[in-house]
């Protein structure tokens, strides 16, 4: 049987996910505990839950930090670094003009290519930040900042490429390489949030996951841009957005899923 352990959210939207992955749970008969994390110490507040058999955890990058050091297994699906993720698919990748550099490299590259703006984020599976369309001048300070969180690397290399500009955005959870749910989430760079999606977008993804995936459980981001269908990245399911997913279809999947592979 599949247990799932659960951080506590405050955020209005997380906590409803969370009480959806517990309804889920109730209605398959599998395990639920939500557990509390101390603030940058990312230990469990209180009980350790006792378990056994497979473990999937969901919420902040913090219950990273503790699903491993529990040792739960599976527990965490870590996924590509966001140059793997290019060197795998190439130019299906949304930013396939990536250009990976050190970090202190960045504004001299950008000021050479003479780019007002630019997007950046880390080539890391767990993102310090997320992808964020920056200035030159400004940048510097933006790490600066965020060098004081406690998942920073500062050994991380940074990834850069041009602006683009999507269409429309949407979220696909991947199971054994299989769409289980989908959320629109932008639509012209909009927050835009809806349960649907295009027949062909799931085409596209589930073509991606027969040859290329970076774990058996994750979250794939696909855009429409020019008329194509682009990855724009993958995502590590345990502490990814569900949006407007079906978290009912995601449970299950993933249950069965687990219990099948456990089994086998």
């Amino acid at each position: 049987m599949v247990t799932w352990i659960v951080e506590k959210q405050t955020e209005d939207r997380r906590d409803q996910w969370n009480k959806a992955i517990r309804t889920a749970c109730l209605s398959t008969g599998h395990k639920f505990h939500q557990i509390e994390i101390i603030p940058f110490v990312r230990e469990i507040n209180g009980e350790v839950p006792v378990v056994e058999g497979p473990v999937v955890v969901h919420g902040s990058t913090a219950i990273i930090t503790v699903a491993e050091k529990q040792n739960w297994q599976p527990g965490v699906f870590r996924i590509f670094k966001e140059s793997d993720t290019l060197e795998a698919i190439g130019d299906l990748y949304l930013n396939h003009d990536m250009k990976v550099l050190e970090v202190d490299e960045v504004v001299d590259y950008v000021n050479k290519s003479g780019m007002e703006f630019f997007f950046a984020k880390p080539d890391r599976d767990l993102k310090s930040f997320d992808g964020t369309v920056f200035d030159a001048e400004k940048f510097p300070f933006f790490i600066e900042r965020v060098s004081q969180y406690a998942n920073y690397d500062p050994e991380t290399k940074i990834c850069v490429s041009s602006i683009k500009q999507p269409e429309v955005e949407w979220r696909f959870v991947i199971v054994d390489k299989k769409v289980v749910s989908f959320s629109q989430y932008r639509v012209e760079r909009k927050l835009n949030v809806q349960g649907v999606t295009e027949i062909d977008a799931i085409r596209f993804a589930e073509d991606i996951a027969r040859h290329v995936n970076p774990n058996d459980i994750y979250v794939m981001d696909v855009c429409r841009i020019g008329g194509q269908y682009k990855v724009i990245e993958y995502n590590t399911f345990n502490c990814s957005g569900l949006y407007a997913c079906n978290i009912y279809e995601i449970v299950d999947s993933i249950n069965n899923f687990l219990e099948k592979k456990n089994d086998s």
